[in-house]
């Protein structure tokens, strides 16, 4: 259970992490 807790906590770090990205790419343009 720890482990399924783990990767999906590792999965919205780089879910954020894009969201973060394409939020930055959209306010240059």
């Amino acid at each position: 259970m720890h482990v399924i807790c783990a990767a999906v906590a590792s999965q919205l770090v780089v879910l954020n992490g894009t969201l973060n990205q394409a939020m930055s790419a959209w306010n240059y343009q």
